[in-house]
């Protein structure tokens, strides 16, 4: 059997990159091919020691809490994770330059064309320029940014020209392509979403903590604005329903959930708020009624990708208000299908491609 590399963000306390790494090799490993996930991470923060205490001291000093508790969260996550996903670590460039035992290349989903720690050797890894680049595929990558940095701009120029064909997840990225390379992207949805519903029920597993009948799920990756929490609170009391936070330090419980207890609780919820990109998607998914805050400041970049999604699916009155009217998710559901072989046909045809 044919193996295939993913090379991928790999963050053990993210839930949604977790859950897109997965989606990716369930979706190679349906097409008849041997999928692993090259786990480089560790030699990025080794090369970067300094620059990665720069980045996280102020938050370590202001968040020493939240830093013991995500040690906690980490090896929950590892042990979740290792059920999901088929990894090979990596140490040190040696090896990745001597990576020649597969047959192609995949590089995708998430954030990773995102300089995260400023170094070129993480963008060249993320690149997949160490590949040759007859077997590299870019599957619904994200830049993570609307623009490029004219610091950047030749960097970036250089490593997209290797690739046969282009893809990417939001429209924001698809401009940046196309004004670098002056080439098309076909615009594609996050893999998550090009699994059936079915296989996601199929790994979710109910946590280990309590769970009332009814509750409204809260899953925001930044803090929002002391308006919107009362509103959620509101909503929680009129509709008799608890509040399940997963991402609140004030509850260790809940903020341990594993991916495959996240897709239990969007499961089961009443109402969903969140302003992360993988909870509109799995509300969505999950034919939720859901809200979704746009974030604000410095996180506002990250909207690319949400409005990109809310758009596509016709839902972007869900945006910053709650609402209690029906969703038409026959419509919506139709929509899904059709990206989803949208998306499932570009892949097959690059791996195809790859391998003749």
């Amino acid at each position: 059997m044919k193996k295939v590399a993913i090379v991928t963000l790999f963050d053990y306390t993210n839930i949604g990159n977790k859950l897109q790494n997965y989606a990716i090799q369930t979706l190679i490993s349906n097409l008849g091919y041997s999928p692993i996930t090259l786990l480089c991470d560790n030699l990025f923060y080794q090369e970067s020691r300094l620059d990665v205490i720069k980045i996280y001291l102020g938050r370590i000093l202001k968040k020493y809490r939240k830093l013991f508790m995500d040690r906690n969260r980490k090896d929950v996550f590892k042990k979740g994770t290792e059920q999901l996903i088929q990894t090979t670590p990596i140490y040190t460039w040696e090896e990745i330059q001597n990576l020649n035992a597969f047959d192609a290349y995949v590089t995708g989903s998430d954030q990773v064309w995102h300089n995260w720690l400023h170094k070129e050797g993480e963008l060249e890894f993320r690149f997949l320029s160490f590949a040759d680049r007859a077997k590299i595929i870019c599957f619904s990558p994200s830049f993570g940014m609307d623009y490029i940095d004219i610091s950047e701009r030749e960097f970036y120029k250089k490593a997209l020209d290797r690739f046969f064909r282009f893809s990417c997840r939001e429209e924001s990225g698809c401009e940046i392509i196309k004004d670098l390379t002056g080439r098309e992207a076909i615009l594609l949805n996050d893999p998550t979403m090009m699994l059936e519903l079915n296989r996601w029920k199929q790994i979710s597993k109910k946590p280990d903590y309590d769970i009332p009948d009814n509750y409204v799920l809260v899953y925001c990756l930044s803090d929002l604005p002391l308006k919107c929490l009362e509103d959620i609170k509101v909503y929680a009391f009129k509709n008799s329903c608890a509040i399940i936070d997963i991402y609140n330090t004030d509850y260790p419980q809940y903020y341990n959930t594993t991916p495959q207890e996240f897709l239990y609780l969007f499961d089961k919820a009443q109402y969903v708020f969140t302003n992360s990109f993988h909870g509109t998607v799995f509300s969505i998914l999950f034919n939720k009624k859901f809200t979704c805050y746009m974030r604000e400041s410095k996180n506002a970049r990250m909207n690319n990708r949400v409005l990109t999604l809310l758009n596509k699916m016709g839902l972007s009155e869900r945006i910053n208000k709650i609402s209690d009217q029906s969703i038409n998710y026959t419509k919506v559901n139709a929509v899904i299908k059709q990206e989803r072989e949208k998306g499932i046909k570009y892949l097959s045809a690059e791996l195809k491609r790859t391998l003749e």
